[in-house]
């Protein structure tokens, strides 16, 4: 069965088919509200570019916040709709979880760099981003899920410019939806 999943995308196998690059910059708020380090990456075969999301499992680090990446990348492997950022890979090893997707990069970083080029291209820019993303959390809700981080912070953007729904760490069905941590342990209702 495993190699049915790892024929179709899904399965992460004995390594990551990707290399690592330069960091891609994030604000504050995605570093106060976001568990994963965003990286560059590259195919190793063919160079497709990706993006790379990483999170170092350290000593100290809480089983809270790695389950939490645990179910982000079950989410993003088996939530397949295209508002919702695509999964290409996954790797878990003892000192990190990887995934990979298609190559994005940070809502907020995309606005910035938007600025310099006026107002009637972003207010299209942003009207279109917000639709799909509504459209996303739609999706979401009719399928009997919670986003349960939605921010700013959870919205990427792909080259052709699409918003796209990330941050699924606390994604959780409607009826047992996940809650912020309470003194370091996560609590449903």
């Amino acid at each position: 069965m495993s190699s049915l999943w790892k024929a179709i995308g899904l399965g992460g196998g004995k390594e990551l088919n990707y290399d690592i690059g330069d960091p891609i910059p994030i604000s504050d708020e995605y570093k106060y509200r976001f568990n994963w380090q965003i990286n560059k990456g590259y195919h190793k075969v063919d160079k497709t570019e990706a993006t790379v999301f990483h999170y170092e499992i350290k000593p100290n680090s809480s089983p809270e916040a790695i389950e939490l990446c645990k179910n982000c990348v079950k989410r993003s492997r088996t939530l397949m709709l295209p508002t919702v950022l695509k999964y290409i890979d996954g790797h878990e090893t003892p000192t990190g979880i990887y995934m990979v997707t298609e190559p994005v990069k940070p809502l907020h970083t995309v606005l910035m760099e938007m600025e310099e080029e006026g107002e009637g291209k972003m207010k299209e820019f942003t009207s279109w981003g917000l639709y799909s993303v509504i459209q996303g959390l739609e999706h979401l809700h009719m399928g009997g899920k919670v986003h349960g981080n939605f921010g700013i912070h959870s919205i990427f953007v792909n080259k052709c410019g699409d918003w796209k729904l990330f941050g699924l760490d606390w994604c959780s069905p409607l009826d047992t939806p996940l809650v912020a941590m309470n003194d370091g342990k996560m609590e449903v209702n």
